[in-house]
């Protein structure tokens, strides 16, 4: 009977935290003024603020557009009927620009593409944004308008698409492929374009084949 009382405590204590732990939302019947972080926004009547378990808002749709101050540069993120996205501690996660801006990175200056999302991560380095024109970083030629990744501990560049068969690190990586790179800078994975023969510790030489995607330790070599 013990054992029954225990399962069965166990089993309410999960499905209580399960439903506390669902996301809430708001319908608003007029513009109302929330508190995210350390800033006071007015999201638009006739529309849901979607809230975080501890009653932070996750999304709504802004009243009016907002003039968000990145590094020293203006992003202003487009309100309704476009979503802005925010993390628990109240840091945007994710808005909509509705033109060209410049985005300061840990790459440097990146040109972002109009009607386009840029999002962060929680500590406040950028996550993602998509180019406008063809961004070049650590040397590389990367697609215009298509997405740039960073990581999340330090904001370096973490993965985008090529632009051309692009030679790296002694390797020929594959055009329209994606190239990764750890956080300390070191090349992470690619898709060859062309195989080679390389040395893999003091004695072995190890074949790579075209076609075929490789990983790389965190110091740039070969697995």
């Amino acid at each position: 009977m013990k054992k029954k009382l225990v399962i069965l405590l166990s089993f309410l204590f999960v499905f209580s935290f399960a439903l506390t732990a669902q996301a809430k939302s708001v319908q608003l019947t007029k513009n109302k003024k929330y508190r995210v972080g350390k800033t006071i926004l007015t999201f638009k009547e006739g529309t849901k603020v979607e809230l975080f378990p501890n009653n932070a808002v996750k999304s709504a749709k802004m009243a009016g557009n907002l003039n968000y101050y990145y590094n020293n540069r203006k992003i202003i993120f487009e309100g309704s009927p476009r979503s802005i996205y925010f993390h628990k501690n109240g840091r945007i996660r994710m808005g909509v620009i509705g033109r060209r801006t410049t985005v300061p990175t840990k790459e440097g200056l990146m040109t972002a593409k109009p009607n386009t999302g840029v999002s962060f991560h929680d500590n406040g380095h950028v996550n993602m944004l998509i180019s406008y024109g063809v961004p070049k970083i650590k040397g590389v030629l990367f697609k215009s308008s298509k997405q740039i990744y960073f990581h999340k501990k330090n904001g370096k560049l973490h993965y985008s698409t090529l632009l051309r068969d692009t030679k790296y690190s002694g390797l020929i990586f594959k055009k329209n492929t994606y190239l990764y790179f750890h956080n300390n800078g070191k090349l992470a994975k690619g898709t060859l374009a062309k195989g080679k023969t390389v040395k893999k510790g003091l004695f072995k030489k190890k074949k790579l084949k075209a076609g075929k995607t490789y990983s790389f330790n965190r110091k740039g070599r070969v697995k």
